[in-house]
């Protein structure tokens, strides 16, 4: 298990890590991100969902942390340093058909400050997943070019250029990525809007859940999936990962036969 926090004083990314016997982290040489090798606590998962403002930071030690998704933008790199050969990821992006981000049904309206805040957390903690995807499939076409045009001596040069600069050689790596049939955002502003009346809320999380209750159908709520746990609506997504899972089940045997 890796959880990457951001050490609120130093602005250090610290990857809070369990490895398995036989496993090894190879850390990087970019002295802003260390892995800190131990046992993890619930302190650590709850310091790495603290969202500034909104979440409070967690003490672990001497220091405080929050989402090391806030500086991390290339959150895949832990799992390969770790020795990972093969990585299923789950986003929370919705794509359509074409593999395109979701557009708003009402571009032609100003953004509200709410709907702002939800796209200015997805940029900060879901866009480096994708960027990190699109990077994973160039370099492992560049992995191709260079085991199949390099000499053998040539490619242990490289190879020792990579340990020395970055801790790690590049390697090919196998990916399954899910991204969620629906827009998460909307799913969330509907369920806000059929269920508003059971929310026992105080006064500050009501005012703020209250607009989006009068907003209009199938508006985005993203900033709500960062705040609302609600069982009901955590329901609707173990459901909708379930059914989407299910659509690919013949792409998600053959990934784990292939082994």
């Amino acid at each position: 298990m890796l959880i990457p926090g951001l050490e609120i004083e130093t602005w250090r990314t610290i990857i809070f890590s369990v490895l398995e016997k036989l496993s090894k982290y190879s850390p990087a040489e970019d002295t802003r991100r260390t892995a800190n090798i131990g046992l993890i606590k619930p302190v650590h998962v709850l310091a790495s969902t603290a969202i500034p403002l909104v979440l409070p930071a967690r003490r672990i030690g001497r220091f405080f942390y929050c989402d090391g998704g806030l500086r991390f933008n290339t959150p895949l790199a832990p799992v390969i340093r770790a020795g990972a050969d093969r990585i299923i990821v789950i986003s929370t992006t919705h794509r359509d058909l074409h593999g395109e981000p979701g557009h708003s049904e009402h571009p032609e309206r100003y953004p509200t400050f709410t709907f702002l805040m939800g796209k200015v957390l997805n940029a900060l903690l879901l866009d480096p997943i994708e960027h990190d995807l699109d990077m994973m499939d160039r370099l492992n076409e560049m992995v191709d070019v260079y085991e199949q045009g390099l000499s053998a001596e040539a490619r242990a040069q490289v190879d020792r250029f990579l340990h020395r600069t970055r801790g790690a050689r590049y390697r090919r790596l196998g990916k399954l990525a899910f991204f969620p049939s629906r827009d998460v955002g909307i799913m969330a502003g509907d369920y806000i809007r059929d269920n508003f009346s059971t929310f026992s809320l105080e006064f500050l999380p009501r005012r703020v859940l209250e607009r989006a209750a009068r907003s209009d159908p199938g508006t985005s709520a993203d900033w709500a999936t960062y705040l609302m746990f609600d069982g009901g609506f955590a329901q609707k997504l173990m459901t909708l990962g379930y059914d989407d899972a299910s659509a690919r089940s013949p792409e998600i045997r053959a990934f784990f036969e292939a082994r």
